[in-house]
């Protein structure tokens, strides 16, 4: 099982609890600027062989997490997160275990999707794999999200995301 962590600034405590829960994670810099880097370096570890973890750069692991994710026998579970300030918690890309069973099954989700916009990454590949190999399998309790936003912060955030699904959609025939 290998442990990616794409980041563009990696919070302080989630680099703490990477070093003392997940030591050999691999962390991929991405550019900040480069809105489609964070689609190209999931999709180089999704063919990685075997299990592939991806934790987020401002979630907190605990010493539970990645064993949990090893025991599990579904093919895709993940840890919950809050997204923002006093909002529902969510099983996003933030803190998910892919079993190699379910790369292997679809080995070319990313490609057939195409580059995306980081916005639009969880919703459109999660989204697919969510309609190919089910809901995650839900463990708890839920991992902490440095990055959880205020309201004001969220609003901002889903305003950018239909902006960005705006000018990803495919052109309608005439």
């Amino acid at each position: 099982m290998r442990v990616l962590v794409p980041y563009t600034r990696l919070h302080p405590e989630t680099a703490r609890r990477l070093a003392q829960f997940a030591p050999d994670a691999v962390l991929r810099a991405i550019d900040p600027d480069d809105r489609t880097g964070y689609w190209r370096v999931l999709a180089e570890a999704w063919a990685w062989p075997g299990d592939l973890v991806v934790i987020e750069h401002d979630i907190g692991i605990d010493a539970d997490v990645l064993p949990g994710f090893a025991a599990c026998p579904e093919s895709v579970c993940a840890r919950p997160y809050r997204w923002a300030a006093g909002d529902r918690l969510i099983t996003g890309f933030g803190c998910v275990r892919f079993r190699a069973d379910a790369k292997q099954a679809h080995p070319d989700v990313f490609t057939e999707i195409g580059e995306l916009d980081w916005l639009l990454v969880e919703p459109r590949i999660g989204g697919e794999l969510q309609r190919r190999v089910g809901r995650p399998h839900v463990h708890r309790p839920a991992v902490e999200h440095y990055g959880a936003k205020s309201d004001e912060q969220a609003r901002a955030t889903r305003a950018a995301y239909h902006a960005a699904a705006a000018e990803h959609e495919p052109a309608e025939c005439e």
